[in-house]
């Protein structure tokens, strides 16, 4: 018999209270599931549109480093919101073991190119005064002091304290004790990585931020091109 035919079915009696809810309004559970994904979907679509790139997963980077076993690792990605398309760093705000060395990965989707001042162009306060960088092409790693003006797409930068910037918010003036320029990826569908290793020597809370000028928005919103660093 034809498992298409209609003797082949199931023909026990439908229970019509089950035969209602497959007519009838969708589970709470699946609805709140189909609204997350349109959100998602939107998000990923004002991204595209913008030329950005979402990683797989821009929340999997550990919030906090802990250096009881070797060198201490914190791993950032910039990507973009997918809610909103906004640039962002993830996470924004993490920990760092104190007079240990933190070993910093950031990953960076994004292609787009920004205007810096000299002074950001250069690698400032990390171990060595350099930074590796790779292109996720399978091309060697290289090893930088600075960077070109043409080829930055954010900065990483702590302010010293006492200076503008130096425990508040975004500032353009100021002395660095930390700043890395970031690359910018060749295309959306291979990030670069960049790796430096710096020591905190003061506990206390320090503001990260961006200082290259790439979207208003996240400028001006704390969480997303600033953050905080707690050093305990």
């Amino acid at each position: 018999m034809s498992p298409d035919s209609p003797q082949s079915q199931d023909s026990r009696p439908r229970s019509p209270t089950l035969g209602h809810a497959r007519r009838g309004a969708l589970p709470t559970s699946i609805v709140a599931i189909l609204v997350v994904a349109s959100l998602l979907w939107l998000g990923a679509a004002a991204v595209t549109a913008m030329g950005g790139h979402l990683p797989a997963n821009p929340f999997a980077s550990p919030p906090t480093a802990s250096g009881s076993s070797g060198p201490a690792h914190i791993y950032l990605t910039i990507a973009f919101d997918p809610v909103n398309g906004y640039d962002q760093y993830f996470p924004a705000n993490f920990t760092v073991p104190v007079n240990t060395p933190v070993v910093f990965s950031i990953q960076n989707w994004d292609t787009g190119l920004n205007n810096v001042s000299s002074t950001y162009l250069k690698v400032i306060g990390t171990q060595d005064g350099i930074m590796t960088y790779n292109d996720g092409r399978g091309d060697p790693t290289q090893t930088l002091t600075s960077l070109a003006s043409d080829a930055v797409s954010h900065t990483f930068t702590v302010m010293s304290v006492g200076t503008s910037g130096g425990g508040g918010g975004p500032s353009p003036s100021g002395t660095p004790m930390l700043n890395v320029p970031i690359p910018a990826a060749s295309n959306a569908s291979f990030p670069i990585t960049v790796t430096f290793t710096a020591t905190f020597t003061t506990t206390g809370a320090l503001t990260w931020m961006c200082f290259a000028p790439c979207d208003p928005a996240s400028m001006g919103t704390p969480g997303y091109m600033s953050g905080t660093i707690t050093v305990a």
